[in-house]
């Protein structure tokens, strides 16, 4: 379906397979397997900064590329991330957490895109920030819960580009949260059971700094694309349900031999749709409108 975002620096490991996969798996193709990390009796925390320099970056504008008014290459522009964790007990040996946030800024200059002024550069602005919760519950020797939340909110200076003028950027923010229990029972020494539930849905926004009152136009002589954006207001939504469940249980020494016997259900329910909900006009986003408008736009050849 589509895709989500998560905060990597959260997960403690993960394994990744092509090809090869078990009945467990239920869909083909390429497989990730990640565990998100958990508090224990111990208070433990971990700050990461991660940053490209600009002087690391090299380009092949050349004397030809410049006589053509090229005189910079698609480049990034600003580029950093920075995360904090923090897990340890609430009760000793019995209940613990552990919670996550990450900024990732990732600021891209596209090619031969400039500002008004027709010199400077312009910035297409790209963030997100993430927060990961988890609680663990040991509620007796044999029986534990986990919940988990985990939250995304992605910003976007999609539309933008030599034939996107500055003053008509638009872009879209995507907000994503997914959500699980689960419980784990263990029956004696020999078999393991697991029941979770899970939620995961996204709602995006599109949005535009182009004037509302501009005409909507694609010139197919010069390629330049000026107005609103005809996704202007659109709301795409994507709730997910997950319903998993499996039992596990070993057997040593059974029939010449150990083995291992494993049943489980996995279940998912989802819907897509991309909605134009009746906004008020003035819904803005961080400083561009986001509702909706007519959707057409002229076409300009002369």
């Amino acid at each position: 379906g589509q895709a989500n975002y998560w905060d990597y620096t959260a997960i403690e490991e993960a394994a990744v397979k092509t090809i090869g996969n078990s009945a467990e798996v239920p869909s083909r193709g390429v497989n990730l397997n990640a565990i998100v990390k958990s508090g224990g009796n111990d208070f433990h925390s971990t700050t990461t900064y991660n940053k490209t320099p600009l002087s690391t970056q090299a380009d092949n504008i050349d004397d030809a590329l410049r006589a053509q008014g090229i005189g910079v290459g698609g480049s990034i522009a600003n580029r950093y991330s920075i995360s904090a964790d923090l897990g340890g007990r609430i009760i000793r040996d019995k209940l613990w957490f552990y919670t996550a946030w990450r900024r990732q800024v990732d600021d891209q200059a596209p090619l031969a895109t400039y500002m008004p002024d027709g010199v400077t550069p312009a910035i297409a602005k790209e963030l997100a920030w993430f927060n990961t919760n988890k609680v663990s519950y040991q509620m007796t020797p044999s029986n534990k819960i986990i919940g988990f939340y985990a939250y995304n909110h992605k910003y976007d200076t999609s539309n933008l580009s030599q034939f996107i003028p500055w003053e008509h950027r638009g872009g879209l923010m995507t907000p994503s949260r997914t959500f699980k229990t689960e419980w784990q029972k263990v029956y004696g020494s020999k078999l393991v059971t697991s029941f979770q539930y899970g939620f995961w849905t996204y709602d995006s926004h599109y949005w535009s700094f182009s004037p509302r009152e501009f005409e909507p136009s694609t010139d197919q002589i010069t390629g330049q694309i000026r107005g609103p954006q005809t996704t202007i207001g659109q709301r795409p939504h994507n709730p997910r349900h997950h319903y998993k469940g499996s039992a596990t249980s070993f057997n040593p020494d059974l029939f010449y031999g150990s083995h291992e016997f494993k049943v489980g259900f996995d279940y998912v329910d989802n819907w897509f749709g991309r909605q134009y909900p009746l906004l008020d006009p003035d819904t803005t986003l961080e400083g561009a409108y986001s509702s909706w408008i007519y959707n057409y736009r002229l076409l300009l050849q002369n």
